[in-house]
């Protein structure tokens, strides 16, 4: 699970398939996939890992009576790094890819997912270069490091 947060209103949010925006639209982001996220610059990106995020509501709703849970339980949070990492992307402005009637990304390694899915990239607004880089790493085709 992916969630900006905004330093100006102190918004947090829930990122989905749709462009979500802060209260006072400062930051603004959407999931390009399952993995990638697509944010505006000044956001802070925070990463929980699902399953450990499930286990401690569970114990902690465990540990109390009925849905009111009676103790703490803790569980992984991480803050992506200002730059941009291997799942998130930033951009200074958002532009709202996931319009109506947009199309998710095709899985596969074929010449004809990759190309459809470096289409549909950049009609939502990516740089050429960037929407083949990222068609390339879905397809698990990502540019390999040269060996020293």
């Amino acid at each position: 699970m992916k969630l900006i947060r905004c330093s100006s209103c102190d918004d947090l949010v829930t990122l989905h398939y749709t462009t979500r925006y802060c209260e006072c639209g400062l930051v603004a982001g959407y999931y390009l996939d399952n993995s990638f996220v697509v944010v505006s610059i000044p956001a802070i990106v925070v990463m929980i890992n699902n399953n450990d995020f499930s286990r401690a509501i569970w114990e902690s709703l465990l540990k109390g009576t009925g849905d009111k849970p009676d103790k703490s339980a803790y569980f992984e949070a991480y803050i992506a790094p200002r730059i941009e990492c291997h799942k998130v992307i930033r951009q200074e402005t958002i532009i709202d890819s996931k319009r109506e009637g947009a199309m998710p990304l095709k899985k596969g390694k074929s010449k004809q997912a990759i190309s459809d899915n470096i289409k549909e990239l950049i009609e939502a607004g990516h740089p050429k270069d960037q929407a083949v880089a990222i068609a390339m790493r879905i397809a698990g085709k990502a540019k390999k490091e040269k060996k020293v």
